[in-house]
């Protein structure tokens, strides 16, 4: 076969790939150009009336994407975004936060110290380069003073030389003789 043919083949190869593995692409059987076609949950809308108690619960406990652990009764369970907790935030069994008895037991170890002492370098570096003005100038050394380069010696100045005696003027250029 030559390199022609094998191309060919090659093409068509490729072209037959590309239109039998279009259908794999769908995302369901039931999706079809674009439109699902889905089953439907009921034949036909189903409405009850409902005593205001149950709308309520409805409202609060079926309505939500989870549903609280107990019901939201007054005294009771959750009502809006009010959970099980004390009232005034103090906890009698509990010392206060920054009270001495709170921190009895505490230990600080060498690695504590150096990691704190890390973050805050870090911070603090990071802080100074956000918080500098760039167009501020750089404190810069002082140039150097220029190199100067020792004056040269005068050089020995020699008498001038006399003056050349005048060379006699040219003389004259001959006349031309007269045309016949």
């Amino acid at each position: 076969a030559t390199v022609a043919a094998k191309f060919e083949m090659l093409r068509l190869l490729v072209l037959s790939a590309l239109v039998a593995c279009a259908h794999a692409y769908l995302a369901a059987p039931e999706v079809r150009f674009g439109r699902a076609v889905a089953a439907p949950r009921a034949t036909t809308p189903v409405c009850k009336k409902l005593t205001p108690e149950e709308r309520r619960k409805q409202k609060l406990v079926v309505g939500t994407n989870w549903a609280p652990r107990t019901e939201p009764t007054p005294g009771k369970g959750y009502i809006f975004f009010n959970g099980p907790t004390p009232k005034t935030a103090v906890q009698e069994d509990l010392p206060s936060f920054f009270s001495a008895e709170n921190f009895a037991g505490l230990e600080v170890t060498p690695a504590q110290t150096a990691v704190t002492i890390t973050g805050l370098l870090s911070f603090l570096v990071v802080a100074s380069s956000l918080l500098s003005d760039p167009k501020a100038d750089t404190v810069v050394a002082p140039p150097p003073p220029p190199v100067v380069a020792p004056a040269p010696a005068p050089k020995k100045q020699e008498p001038p030389a006399p003056p050349a005696a005048k060379a006699p003027a040219p003389a004259p250029a001959p006349t031309p003789a007269p045309s016949p």
